[in-house]
């Protein structure tokens, strides 16, 4: 019998970015322009969240594209004196993103390039009163990221874009190592995970945004994701079962499928039951920070820094040299 062989994933280890210069503090309304809402925020803490590789291979010519895509939960804005907790006045907020890459790899390491054909390319922050969890979405079954009011949208763009992963290791442990005290620590047995590290930058145009809640900020603000870092397996967040395709429709995307056949497989990272009717999918655990610059002046090209949004992946390469050397 014949073993997929593939490059895993694009986990993320923990990555200390630096801040970028001249990171600006914003007026945020967390009311949404009720009373008493505004805030002078430097800093956006998401929560550790989910991002989801989905690859193809171009049968005619070897060529491997992925669609990554990403949510997670407000944490924090960090504030002067006491920081604004997510949810702490009824207001939920929450992120997600998309985009596509080209995929290439030798040995154990993957390089991405930005797909600039790709149909898949959005950041949206949404804002709702009505959670499914009390930390807003539920990372878990991947429902409701894009539920309630759109505050902010924006498009990824080329310039700027590098991306790397290494796999640090194919022994395989189980994918979901996260106890949310709800319920079993392993939310899905019989599916495990392989480990790597890696890491990505991403710039992304600032389309429109709600003056309601971002009361200064401005066309061609830059919102910088920094302190970045992805991993598997997950041990501070539920690997998630479904996930948006495009911001608007909400969990159409299979991510974790208990039953291992359409979603990441039984080993995720590993693309074992992928053919070209099943993609190879695989998740990360996803965490990041986001700050803001430009805010007073019109920066050039008009966009918005994401550091580390989920690249995973790159298997086929692998799996077709594992192919070719049997």
């Amino acid at each position: 019998m014949r073993k997929s062989v593939i490059l895993a994933a694009a986990f993320m280890a923990a990555l200390a970015w630096s801040a970028p210069a001249k990171a600006d503090v914003i007026q945020f309304d967390t009311n949404g322009a009720a009373a008493g809402g505004v805030v002078s925020a430097s800093l956006f803490d998401w929560l550790p969240g989910n991002s989801l590789l989905t690859e193809t291979v171009n049968p005619l010519t070897g060529a491997t594209k992925a669609t990554i895509l990403y949510q997670a939960n407000l944490g924090t804005i960090v504030i002067p004196g006491t920081d604004y907790t997510n949810g702490s006045n009824g207001y939920f907020y929450t992120a997600v993103a998309g985009f596509g890459v080209d995929v290439s790899s030798v040995g154990g390491d993957a390089t991405f390039t930005f797909d600039p054909t790709s149909t898949t390319n959005f950041f949206k922050i949404y804002v709702t009163t009505t959670p499914t969890t009390p930390d807003g979405a539920d990372d878990l079954s991947g429902s409701c990221f894009v539920c309630g009011t759109q505050i902010l949208s924006g498009t990824a763009i080329g310039s700027g874009f590098s991306s790397t992963n290494h796999i640090t290791t194919d022994a395989p442990s189980d994918l979901d190592q996260f106890d949310d005290g709800t319920g079993p620590v392993n939310d899905y047995p019989g599916i495990l995970s392989v480990t790597g590290s890696g890491a990505t930058k991403l710039n992304v145009r600032v389309d429109t945004f709600d003056a309601n809640y971002f009361t200064n900020l401005i066309a061609g603000t830059t919102l910088a994701f920094v302190n970045t870092s992805q991993i598997d397996p997950y041990n501070e967040a539920n690997p998630s079962a479904f996930f948006s395709s495009n911001g608007i429709i909400n969990g159409d995307v299979i991510g974790v499928d208990p039953t291992g056949i359409l979603g990441v497989g039984p080993v995720n990272g590993t693309c074992a039951n992928a053919n070209l009717v099943i993609p190879c999918k695989i998740v990360a655990q996803s965490d990041a920070n986001t700050s803001f610059v430009g805010v007073t002046a019109v920066p050039e090209p008009a966009s918005m820094t994401l550091l580390g949004l989920g690249l995973l992946g790159a298997a086929a390469r692998r799996r077709r040299a594992a192919k070719n050397a049997k």
